[in-house]
């Protein structure tokens, strides 16, 4: 395992019922392990903070290393975890992998579920959010916040320079998304956490601290589907 560190600290005062938040940047752990026969390499911080789960998701050709300076600070309050999406990073690239939303989601929950870890807060970026949603849709039990049927807590960041998915795009999404909360980085292209990361990690902790985490079950989501849902039943129509 290798340990990844950086002097950049936050401070932030702790509050009542809030987990304990490290007086220094949370080192960093590179850790490893087989999943379907798979290697998958995740970055790690502040497993002993007793905090809230939170997985950082990557985009297209990139990796965990683009939350390299995010971990540190994110983990002086919360249980960081940053994996290598199938194909990207030092995880495995097997040629005939499925490379499917579905399947990186399903790979995430997999990996949670390894690790002891039943429900978390779910934030990617770029290609990273895609995986994101498809995981709160696929795995509402076991995400806390994002969005899902407008009803778990999202947070939208977006740099004013980004010329791969331009801010109005990032505005329009926010506008349809009631209660979400959104973020314009000034000056800032297409990778805000990486340009500015303490101030990311200060709004994604505040962001934790001051939203509930949904709970959600096959019971609360079938009333939801069934309630927007309209089943209709046709005359008798004979087979061919």
């Amino acid at each position: 395992m290798s340990t990844i560190s950086t002097p950049d600290s936050l401070r932030l005062s702790r509050r009542p019922g809030v987990p304990r938040l490290r007086a220094s940047a949370a080192p960093v752990t590179r850790r490893e392990l087989l999943l379907h026969g798979q290697r998958v390499t995740f970055l790690e911080a502040g497993a002993d903070t007793d905090g809230p789960v939170v997985v950082l998701l990557h985009g297209l050709a990139s990796s965990s290393q683009t939350w390299s300076s995010v971990l540190p600070l994110l983990g002086r309050h919360a249980h960081v975890i940053a994996p290598d999406l199938l194909g990207h990073g030092q995880s495995a690239k097997p040629p005939s992998g499925d490379y499917s939303l579905g399947a990186y989601a399903a790979g995430l929950r997999d990996l949670l579920v390894t690790l002891g870890l039943d429900r978390a807060t779910i934030a990617g970026h770029s290609f990273g959010g895609g995986v994101a949603m498809q995981f709160a849709y696929q795995f509402p039990e076991m995400t806390e916040r994002f969005y899902l049927l407008a009803e778990v807590p999202a947070l939208l960041v977006g740099g004013s320079r980004d010329s791969i998915i331009p801010i109005e795009h990032t505005m329009a999404a926010h506008d349809l998304l009631p209660g979400s909360s959104l973020q314009i980085f000034e000056g800032a292209g297409h990778f805000p956490h990486a340009e500015q990361p303490t101030r990311f990690a200060q709004l994604l902790t505040r962001f934790l601290t001051n939203t509930t985490a949904a709970r959600s079950d096959l019971q609360s989501l079938r009333r939801r589907l069934q309630s927007s849902a309209s089943l209709q039943s046709s005359a008798d129509v004979p087979l061919a």
